[in-house]
């Protein structure tokens, strides 16, 4: 396994190449699933360390143990979780159509699954920042009452740990980039230069995410 996640990582057109003629579901699936749960784990993160108030809560109770979340949390956790499922199915959409002036090899399920291993670089880079959220979040004061809480939230993401963390995301995003032309030169057989047009709205559209939020 260890030699495999290497083989993606650091020489990519040879492994998307082996998966092509032996496609699976699961391993990009347990990809975004860990992705996800990065994004899910920072939000749960900065809810348990706010003030809840007054909002409207879901509450899971067992004999020995209560969990009361607000509801628009819940909601907002689960988003967190399935962007990038949605990111998943309107990417490999993108590189099929931006590939189909070029060529014609290699199916939509083809580039569909295997452009869920491109989003490996997303989870690595998401550690540092989660890493980085959880460093923050001890070293700012907590909030004591539901008005702090949007506080917090904002200052936990301003610090200097957290703003660093961002920086490693766009060295993840470069990497996830890199490895999705070379899974269309693999799968779609086109040039770097094929590649790199069929990608650039992604591109283009991630760096924007980066800049703008």
């Amino acid at each position: 396994m260890v030699f495999r996640v290497s083989s993606l990582l650091f020489a990519p057109r040879r492994f998307f190449e082996r998966e092509r003629a032996d496609l699976g579901v699961l391993g990009p699936f347990l990809v975004l699933i860990a992705t996800g749960s990065i994004t899910l784990g920072g939000q749960l993160l900065l809810v348990s360390m706010s003030v809840i108030g007054d909002s409207s809560t879901l509450a899971y109770v067992t004999s020995i143990l209560r969990v009361e979340l607000p509801a628009i949390t819940v909601a907002g956790a689960l988003v967190s979780f399935g962007h990038v499922f949605v990111y998943w199915v309107g990417y490999a959409a993108i590189f099929h159509g931006g590939t189909w002036p070029f060529s014609n090899d290699g199916q939509f399920r083809d580039v569909f699954l295997l452009t869920g291993w491109g989003f490996l670089p997303w989870f690595l880079t998401g550690l540092v920042w989660l890493v980085a959220m959880i460093g923050s979040a001890q070293i700012t004061p907590a909030p004591t009452t539901p008005a702090e809480s949007d506080i917090f939230v904002r200052q936990v993401q301003e610090t200097t740990l957290v703003r660093g963390a961002r920086m490693v995301d766009s060295v993840g995003m470069v990497w996830s980039l890199w490895l999705w032309g070379s899974m269309l030169r693999a799968v779609r057989d086109v040039t770097w230069p094929q590649a790199a047009l069929a990608v650039l709205p992604v591109a283009v559209f991630e760096f924007a995410k980066l800049v703008l939020l």
